[in-house]
């Protein structure tokens, strides 16, 4: 098993959690059909990934090759709308801050599978009601922003 978080492109996305999981739903299902893309498809998904795999190297991209730090090695797949991660449950506490963080630098949002929906263009930089603030990323972000 593995700790999986999400970013997305804000403006194309739901503000709110019921309507985010069902468009989120709906993209990752026309995923299945076709192949992930080979590179972030936006720039901010770029920028987004460039900053991430200088903490969490890409397990299938020469970020993670000659890694000893195994645990920190991290699938990326990449789609249209979203760029889908995959941590190892050992660094999942390590992983949230750093996610959000480039997140926020990179103008994307975050999601949390386990229910937690942060947009980071919103001025309190918040945790969208209704999500689940006990999800671990919903804890994490209320520790450190709350």
């Amino acid at each position: 098993m593995s700790y999986d978080l999400l970013v997305f492109d804000q403006a194309n996305a739901p503000r709110e959690l019921a309507s985010f999981e069902n468009w989120i739903g709906d993209l990752r299902s026309a995923a299945e059909t076709g192949d992930p893309l080979e590179k972030p498809s936006r720039e901010a998904f770029q920028a987004f990934y460039d900053g991430m795999t200088g903490s969490f190297p890409d397990m299938n991209g020469p970020s993670g090759e000659g890694i000893e730090d195994h645990e920190r090695l991290t699938g990326y797949e990449f789609q249209p709308e979203y760029v889908l991660m995959d941590f190892r449950w050992s660094v999942a506490e390590d992983a949230g801050p750093v996610v959000i963080d480039f997140a926020e630098r990179s103008g994307l949002g975050v999601y949390d599978f386990n229910g937690a929906l942060i947009f980071t263009d919103d001025a309190d930089l918040g945790v969208v009601e209704g999500s689940a603030p006990q999800g671990f990323l919903g804890r994490l972000f209320n520790k450190l922003f709350g």
